[in-house]
């Protein structure tokens, strides 16, 4: 059932201050706001999932979603910029580039090893962007091995 943002919020509120509202509900399940990761795994040609999106944003009414949560190799557009994919490890655990999103107005940047770089929030040139990431951050090996495949 369509939730409003309110809703989610208050309900993950409520699960994250009572511990018995939590196994099972929406701050743990897979399905729930803080663990679905199909947004950034699934493949986008994946049936339905690209409805899911417009859904989604319609009825958010919203423009894009941003989504952290699955370790990327870069912070990327999906479905056409639709959906951003922010987490790129950036914990000692994962030893992920320092990289990050800035919205200002309607500019997107990406932030990386200290360079602004212009993010394609509307999906496009996005082998140019992934390029320009490498290039500040060249020892980036996997996204060095995304660029590769992807660009043959």
């Amino acid at each position: 059932a369509a939730s409003t943002r309110e809703e989610i919020n208050k309900k993950i509120h409520e699960a994250l201050d009572d511990a018995g509202k939590r196994a099972g509900g929406i701050v743990t399940t897979e399905e729930g706001p803080l663990w679905y990761r199909d947004l950034l795994t699934a493949p986008e040609s994946q049936p339905g999932l690209a409805a899911h999106v417009d859904q989604l944003l319609k009825t958010q009414q919203a423009q894009h979603i941003v989504v952290g949560h699955s370790v990327l190799p870069a912070i990327v557009p999906r479905f056409g910029g639709k959906v951003i994919g922010i987490d790129v490890g950036l914990s000692s655990f994962f030893k992920g580039p320092p990289e990050f999103l800035t919205i200002e107005g309607s500019r997107f940047s990406v932030v990386c090893r200290g360079h602004r770089l212009d993010f394609p929030a509307d999906g496009g040139a996005l082998v140019q962007y992934l390029r320009a990431v490498l290039d500040v951050d060249s020892e980036n090996g996997a996204l060095r091995k995304l660029l590769q495949t992807s660009t043959r």
